[in-house]
Parts: structure tokens; C-alpha cells; sequence
């Protein structure tokens, strides 16, 4: 990714269809702009050279600890290594493990998400902003 996610759900998704309820849209839109805020730094950072997003990852529960998930993440990073950029993951605490082993570091260690008041009692995701350093 060279160029950072706007920071505008509506301008990723057709919000309206997804969430229907005019709170959960609210909530939502709130939600992603403070999500893409560690995205965009990383991106910025990279200084036109982009980042190598490792989006959510999951592996159907017949077949976890087999290693597929392990091998998706290396795939991933041996991507941005041949790229010369950087791997980024927002984690679950779940996961982190497994990123981890892979080399990815966590850069914040749970991201903040700033909804407003009116949402303060809503469930908030649970993730790590995660980066590795591409190997040369």
C-alpha cells in the first residue's frame, strides 16, 4: 500500500447497506478513522516506498495448528522483503503469537480508538499495531 486509506469510511464501503442502524454507522465511521491512523503514519513514514499490509487473517477451525496460518504470514513477509518495504498487521491478542514468531514487533501495543462519549460503552476491538522491518 503506497498511498494511506481514507480516512472517510464511506469512501471504502457503502456504510448505509453495511450498517443499517444509524448508530452503528456513526459508530463505525468513528471506529475506522481512528483504525487508519497508524496505517497512514506507516505509510507516511515509508516516504512513497509503501508498506506491506497483512490484512486479518483467519484459518477455519478443522484446520488451525496445522500451520497454514504460519505459512500465509511468512508468505506476506517474504513479500515485503523482496519488496524492500516494511510488514504491517493489526493483531488480535490471539494472533500475536503467531506474528510474532514471524517477526513482526508491536509498535502500539493496543490501539485507542476515539468514538465519542455517546459510544463509550460499546465493545472496542482488541488489536496490536504490528510492523517488521523488511530483511534485505
Amino acid at each position: 500500500m503506497k498511498e494511506a486509506p481514507p480516512a472517510d469510511l464511506a469512501q471504502v464501503e457503502d456504510v448505509a447497506a453495511v450498517w443499517p442502524d444509524r448508530g452503528d454507522r456513526e459508530f463505525m465511521t468513528r471506529l475506522w478513522r481512528s483504525y487508519v491512523v497508524p496505517r497512514t503514519q506507516a505509510i507516511r513514514e515509508a516516504q512513497g516506498r509503501g508498506v506491506y499490509i497483512l490484512e486479518l487473517l483467519a484459518v477455519h477451525p478443522g484446520c488451525q495448528r496445522l500451520g497454514a496460518g504460519k505459512a500465509l504470514v511468512q508468505w506476506g513477509t517474504r513479500a515485503a522483503d523482496e519488496q524492500g518495504v516494511k510488514a504491517i498487521v493489526e493483531g488480535t491478542p490471539v494472533a500475536r503469537r503467531l506474528y510474532e514468531q514471524c517477526g513482526l514487533r508491536a509498535q502500539i501495543e493496543e490501539m485507542q480508538f476515539d468514538v465519542g462519549d455517546e459510544f463509550a460503552g460499546r465493545k472496542m476491538p482488541k488489536l496490536t499495531f504490528m510492523v517488521r522491518e523488511p530483511k534485505s
